[in-house]
């Protein structure tokens, strides 16, 4: 028995331990940032969502492929960008159509950036929001970016994230994007001599990039204070729901969404939840007709009790005069 033991008694070391810190990973705390009530949906229903897009498949194979082709050859990124496009043909035959597509951008892209000395590549940083105190432990956001390189300034760097998707970000919202928040607040906590953040979004299966740059004395205090917000409603387990075109139109989790409960909503009484209980109707929609002609692409028809759906494509009225017509 040690000493607080003896004179505070067994199990009185327990009150003196620090309570265990909480880790909010970027991810995560995004789609609390979008709408709360999607997030906690996500979690509920992990194992139900459909997906039909081999997109976020191909964009693990291309980012895996990158992350092994810099860490082999971190004193050039244009070997780096040699292995890419060597190692390219080897991945999965299904995937590559599209991999090839952006990962041949993705190398060409890394090739602009020669010269440049590797700080990271694809590792987490953790940087503490909230200090432990002696009811809550501490809590800590972490990121993980895909290429951070310094720059021949030593209060500058690039940050490099690559994106697989169709989502052509514009340079205003590259800037107001939560990644960029989270990832540019995390670096200035790990590099404090760092002022200046050069951020660019690849979009590889587009050609195009979308920049923002980031400046420690106006963005750091503004980018604090939008992920302690984030970090409240994840705390206080918030269940808000947030309906947007946008969000609701890009969202997994549509069927189970409370603001989709348009029954127990009236206009008249309830404009406000009305409109948001359509608008995630709508997204919902969407949902159900992409679901249902990806499973009806291998030819299939899909009967319904009045009717059915298949893939065949709707006949248009001919502008040509049929030789009936002309008979006649």
């Amino acid at each position: 028995m040690n000493r607080i033991e003896q004179f505070f008694g067994t199990g009185a070391l327990d009150t003196f331990k620090t309570p265990e810190a909480v880790v909010l990973q970027r991810s995560e705390m995004q789609s609390r940032a979008d709408c709360p009530h999607q997030a906690n949906l996500c979690v509920k229903y992990k194992d139900k969502i459909e997906r039909h897009e081999v997109l976020p498949e191909t964009g693990n194979q291309v980012h895996k492929l990158a992350k092994v082709a810099i860490k082999s050859n971190e004193h050039s990124l244009q070997d780096a960008a040699d292995y890419i496009t060597e190692e390219l043909p080897k991945i999965r035959p299904d995937l590559q159509p599209e991999a090839l597509r952006a990962g041949r951008n993705l190398a060409n892209e890394i090739r602009r950036f020669e010269g440049s000395r590797l700080l990271l590549c694809e590792e987490p940083i953790t940087r503490s929001l909230i200090p432990a105190t002696q009811d809550t432990g501490e809590i800590l956001v972490v990121s993980e970016l895909d290429l951070v390189l310094a720059t021949s300034k030593q209060d500058t760097i690039i940050v490099l994230d690559y994106k697989t998707g169709y989502k052509d970000r514009t340079n205003a919202e590259a800037l107001d994007d939560f990644q960029t928040c989270v990832g540019s607040w995390d670096l200035w906590g790990k590099y404090p001599e760092v002022n200046t953040s050069h951020w660019w979004y690849l979009n590889t299966r587009l050609h195009t990039r979308s920049y923002a740059r980031l400046e420690r004395e106006r963005d750091e205090e503004n980018f604090g204070a939008r992920i302690f917000e984030v970090a409240r409603l994840y705390i206080e387990k918030s269940d808000e729901a947030w309906p947007e075109p946008k969000k609701c139109s890009m969202c997994d989790v549509t069927r189970w969404c409370k603001a989709a409960d348009y029954e127990a909503k009236k206009l008249d009484g309830d404009p406000k939840s009305y409109i948001d209980a359509f608008v995630a109707l709508e997204a919902r929609y969407n949902d159900m007709d992409k679901i249902i002609k990806a499973a009806c692409k291998d030819g299939r028809r899909l009967y319904g009790t009045g009717g059915y759906i298949d893939d065949s494509p709707k006949k248009k009225p001919s502008s040509r005069v049929s030789f009936k017509e002309v008979k006649s």
